[in-house]
């Protein structure tokens, strides 16, 4: 098989699917898809320059490189799958974050296989190019086939980082805390300010640009050194209120308010829950 020039299948043409194959299709590389429903995955390409396959065995005759952009539950029906066909001489790679490459444990004598994760958040389907420009991608595989894999990845203009099979979890629990957590902090902030009679016009504009702000100081000074306001103060009396109305009012929300705080006030010799009238 070529991987100096290598012809890209990709299983699977969702979120993640569709924003490699938009992209890669961008930069000049022959692209391939298999989805479960050809008409859907026609609209889905949405007239790009992506090749469709009807099956998996017609892909595997096309391609030397192959992604499996599917969820975890997914990917052992479709590894056993391409097993049958008798998948050989070629790089199969998923994108799923944090599984390592033991999926492919019946296929890995006779093909070269990675983990190959882009460290994105994804909403929806991919239309145009540039969602993973300036991105970084997580990358688990050996020495033969990481600098193939690396090369598709400058060809989306990202940066692959090597990863060790071992820290997967870690590494995607990080992207989910920072995609999931940014988005549950801003909805309960949405929320504070309508209880407290924020005119909701205005709420969208205002948490957005408050977001801005932070990251704008964040990357000047680093995170612990862009923290600000009554947690980094030790603003006890601050604190408390803010304990006593989000425990009246969002009760769900106090054990969130909670272990934030905790994380930035804790010292060595105090915990702060112990200055504190904690509910």
């Amino acid at each position: 098989m070529n991987f100096t020039d290598p012809k890209i299948g990709i299983i699977g043409y969702g979120k993640v699917g569709s924003a490699l194959g938009t992209s890669w299709s961008s930069a000049g590389i022959e692209v391939w898809a298999l989805d479960k429903d050809i008409l859907k995955l026609k609209q889905k390409i949405d007239n790009r320059p992506i090749g469709i396959c009807s099956s998996a065995e017609e892909l595997l005759d096309l391609c030397s490189v192959i992604f499996l952009c599917l969820r975890e539950e997914d990917l052992s029906a479709q590894v056993d799958t391409l097993e049958k066909l008798n998948a050989h001489n070629i790089i199969l790679a998923h994108t799923a974050g944090s599984l390592s490459t033991d999926i492919f444990s019946s296929l890995k004598t006779s093909c070269q296989t990675a983990v190959f994760h882009p460290y994105r958040s994804f909403t929806g389907l991919t239309t145009e190019p540039g969602i993973l420009e300036n991105s970084f991608i997580g990358i688990v595989a050996d020495s033969k086939i990481f600098p193939v894999l690396a090369e598709l990845v400058k060809k989306l203009k990202a940066t692959p980082v090597k990863l060790d099979a071992s820290n997967l979890p870690l590494y995607h629990a990080s992207a989910t805390i920072l995609a999931g957590g940014t988005v549950c902090l801003i909805d309960s902030a949405e929320k504070f300010l309508k209880e407290a009679g924020f005119p909701e016009q205005y709420i969208p504009e205002l948490v957005t640009s408050f977001v801005l702000q932070i990251i704008e100081n964040i990357e000047k000074q680093g995170a612990r050194e862009a923290l600000s306001g009554p947690w980094k103060r030790r603003a006890i009396q601050v604190i408390q209120k803010h304990i006593d109305v989000i425990n009246e009012k969002f009760p769900q929300t106090i054990n969130l308010y909670l272990s934030l705080a905790q994380q930035v006030m804790d010292t060595e010799d105090e915990d702060f829950t112990d200055i504190l009238d904690i509910p």
